[in-house]
């Protein structure tokens, strides 16, 4: 319905309002890829493991997004599995100022972890290989795309964690001091059990001798971390605390998955490298966190320590969404969740694979969804919770957001790795879907909808049967490009606070001279008392506002 033309009194379908009612974020973004999706594929086939965005605000980058991962190429008869990135202008087109046509090759291995520097440039972690070895691997990218010859040898740096040994490099964080931390598992030679392992770079690429052992540090738990790369096992969060009188001010959190039925567990490091013995029990520097498989985690900025992962429900058998809230110390945030953890059951199949914090405190994970547990219909997915562990109902269907990229009869279908937030609050979660070749898939969904800052009614009180002017002004929406389009009043007439078929709903027509929206309700036939009337925003993404309520005196 267009603003211009919009009656000042018509009633509305209220079913077809009701079931799209809480849908005030999560909706895809018309204005990113085709309906809020983006697919490329790199090389002959590829999927990206991480994603990340340009924070620099103004910048000509500003909001860029850049996903890394693997790409298959063929050079002759020859196949290699290649470092691959991509960056993506804000519209989810490549962009070919990066590498001159959007994606770069840099050589063989795997990236499985991105950041952005505050000076634009991209760095990549992950492991490069030969025919007999695996090894951590940093490339470091200028804003252009080629490859940064101020950062080790000629952009790369490669680092064998033990003579021997088979390294993987899993997840990585950007100090602000420009230092570079990789996290990943190490298997030394001769041995079949996978430790945790640190490694802390200098901005120039050489190893950072005041960290750990020579710029190392490793961790041996009493099961190995379990060996896979696809999903990855080891994630890291840093501390974001800058004050010199906080005492967890940058410290590293690691979360790794063991193959042993302890599932995961969460292991807090100094900012040296050596173990943080104030965190877990008994001095021990970890705790055990039950069995939430493919850990991530984040930090909030008052040092409470976000874990997400999937568990399995027992109840249901189905595979759920799981976060821990864990104290500063390591002990479980009571205030969280039951007893510090949440777990989400739904009809469906969730796997968790990446955690972020908004700035407002609101948790967001990312990963897959599918309706009956067969990787061939997986979605990509984004779950929104509010800061005390319970589910956003504000967010998607009942705070999940979903998005088919591929689709596979048999086989995959979409598989999320990925989370970053845009500078402007919408989230991206990338991955790989298949169609018939794998390839980089990449979903963005808006992060909220309209907001109605003001409802008023004049007169009141009002006198029975009297008409009464309702106005809905101060008017906002966050999602770049939204404009409101109209707005629903609507009486609560058995005070429930909810919209249901026993409501009238009204449209209100446009006050162009401030953009408010109005509507004259007609009080005949209400009693003396109160009545308890609501506002609804809806905007041009079709997302709707929470009710803005307010209570009329009838006299």
């Amino acid at each position: 319905m267009s603003r211009k033309h919009a009656p000042a009194r018509r009633r509305l379908c209220v079913e077809a309002l009701e079931d799209r009612w809480l849908l005030s974020g999560g909706a895809l973004d018309p204005t990113f890829g085709t309906g809020g999706l983006v697919t490329t594929t790199v090389g002959s086939d590829s999927r990206a493991y991480a994603v990340a965005t340009y924070p620099n605000l103004g910048t000509a980058n500003d909001g860029k997004i850049v996903a890394v991962g693997d790409a298959y190429t063929t050079t002759g008869k020859t196949n290699s599995l290649d470092m691959a990135v991509a960056r993506y202008n804000l519209d989810g087109t490549l962009d070919r100022t990066f590498g001159g046509s959007g994606e770069v090759l840099a050589g063989l291995g795997r990236a499985l972890a991105v950041q952005v520097q505050p000076d634009g440039k991209v760095v990549a972690a992950g492991y490069a290989y030969g025919a007999s070895w695996e090894s951590f691997e940093v490339v470091r990218f200028n804003p252009d795309g080629t490859l940064d010859a101020s950062f080790g040898s000629n952009g790369k740096v490669i680092t064998g964690f033990s003579r021997g040994s088979s390294d993987i490099g899993e997840a990585m964080v950007l100090q602000a001091d420009g230092k570079i931390v990789v996290a990943g598992q190490t298997k030394p030679t001769k041995t079949s059990y996978e430790d945790l392992a640190l490694l802390r770079y200098n901005a120039n690429g050489t190893l950072d001798t005041s960290f750990g052992l020579g710029g190392k540090a490793s961790m041996r738990f009493a099961s190995p971390i379990r060996g896979s790369i696809d999903p990855r096992s080891v994630n890291l969060a840093l501390d974001p605390n800058t004050s010199p009188l906080d005492p967890n001010s940058g410290k590293l959190v690691v979360v790794a998955q063991l193959q042993s039925l302890v599932g995961a567990v969460a292991a807090r490091f100094n900012t040296n490298g050596t173990l943080d013995t104030t965190f877990g029990t008994n001095h021990a520097g970890y705790v055990n966190l039950g069995n939430p498989t493919f850990p991530s985690v984040a930090v909030q900025s008052d040092d409470r320590i976000v874990v997400a992962g999937t568990v399995n429900n027992l109840q249901t058998g189905n595979d759920d969404v799981g976060l821990d809230r864990l104290n500063p110390d390591g002990t479980l945030d009571a205030s969280f969740g039951t007893g510090g953890v949440a777990v989400t059951s739904t009809p469906s199949y969730e796997y968790a694979m990446a955690l972020r914090i908004q700035p407002d405190g609101m948790i967001v994970v990312g990963g897959s969804q599918t309706s009956d547990g067969t990787l061939g219909n997986n979605a990509l997915m984004a779950a929104r919770y509010n800061a005390n562990g319970s589910l956003d109902a504000s967010f998607g269907v009942n705070g999940f957001a979903t998005a088919a990229p591929g689709t596979s009869s048999s086989g995959y279908a979409a598989k999320a790795q990925g989370l970053a937030l845009e500078p402007d609050g919408r989230i991206i979660v990338a991955g790989g879907s298949y169609n018939g070749t794998t390839s980089f898939s990449l979903v963005r969904f808006l992060a909220t909808g309209p907001q109605i800052g003001s409802f008023t009614a004049s007169p009141n009180p009002v006198t029975a049967g009297d008409p009464v002017l309702l106005t809905a002004s101060n008017l906002a929406d966050a999602n770049p490009g939204s404009t409101i389009t109209q707005v629903a009043f609507y009486v609560d007439s058995n005070g429930n606070g909810v919209l249901d078929s026993g409501d009238t709903l009204l449209v209100g027509t446009t006050n162009f001279s401030n953009g408010s929206f109005t509507l004259t309700f007609s009080t005949t036939g209400w009693s003396a008392g109160s009545k308890k009337l609501f506002a609804v925003a809806m905007d041009n993404y079709g997302l709707f506002s929470d009710p803005a309520a307010m209570t009329v005196s009838v006299t």
